[in-house]
């Protein structure tokens, strides 16, 4: 009996570990497919249930160019820091409400493009750290192609949030800087739902192997008890 009730702890508590209160999501995309590169807007195309986000926008201190499946840019900041660029409105931005869902954010994924005068440098920035030089969120070389932006110090993102990438490092005003390519039109932020209270929450592990732990006293108690029910007859 005690190695029964031994070997069902071990593998309740497997399955609780299993358990982990994590949903991955898409939590908006936006599709360039058929875009003209020099929209004035793209609207979202889809988003996880409880969210809503904004069009991606150009920054005033940009102008529009064409680039097919993308929304594509000149103007940028020339050379400079990401000080300058924030002073020069030279950037990105798309909003995300997330309402009252909470989520820890893991990357943000799409193919840039960069023409060989564009800016050499993008840094993500959010409203969260007040869009200044201090609270970049992620720096990175715009080059030609996939890019992963790690988004992991974005934890317990809730209500409404501004994201702004931040162009500098260009050698001439007509050097470009494209979101989206042909070979994959897709912008994709990407983050885990935190479970809150309500139909989304799911169990703590510790809190289902407690269950599972009084679960299976009250089934030997039971056993016991018929045991000596049976031997008293």
């Amino acid at each position: 009996m005690a190695f029964l009730i031994q070997r069902g702890l071990t593998a309740l508590i497997v399955a609780a570990l299993a358990a982990a209160p994590v949903q991955a999501e898409v939590i908006a995309q936006y599709n360039f497919t058929g875009q003209p590169g020099n929209q004035a807007s793209q609207a979202v195309a889809t988003t996880a249930p409880g969210v809503t986000a904004g069009d991606i926008i150009r920054g005033p201190g940009l102008g529009p160019n064409a680039g097919a499946t993308s929304i594509n840019s000149n103007g940028w900041t020339l050379g400079g820091t990401i000080a300058n660029a924030i002073t020069n409105d030279d950037y990105y931005s798309f909003t995300i409400n997330f309402g009252s869902t909470v989520f820890n954010l893991t990357t943000l994924d799409y193919n840039q493009q960069v023409s060989g005068t564009g800016p050499s440098t993008i840094n993500l920035l959010t409203s969260i750290g007040g869009f200044v030089d201090t609270a970049v969120v992620a720096s990175f070389a715009s080059t030609s192609g996939p890019i992963s932006v790690n988004l992991s110090s974005l934890t317990g993102v809730t209500g409404t949030v501004e994201f702004r990438l931040y162009g500098f490092g260009a050698t001439s005003t007509a050097g470009t800087y494209r979101l989206g390519q042909p070979a994959n039109p897709l912008f994709t932020l990407n983050g885990d739902r935190v479970p809150q209270n309500g139909s989304d929450a799911i169990p703590e592990p510790s809190t289902l192997v407690l269950a599972g732990v009084i679960g299976l006293g009250v089934a030997v108690r039971l056993r016991n008890r018929n045991r000596l029910d049976h031997n008293a007859a």
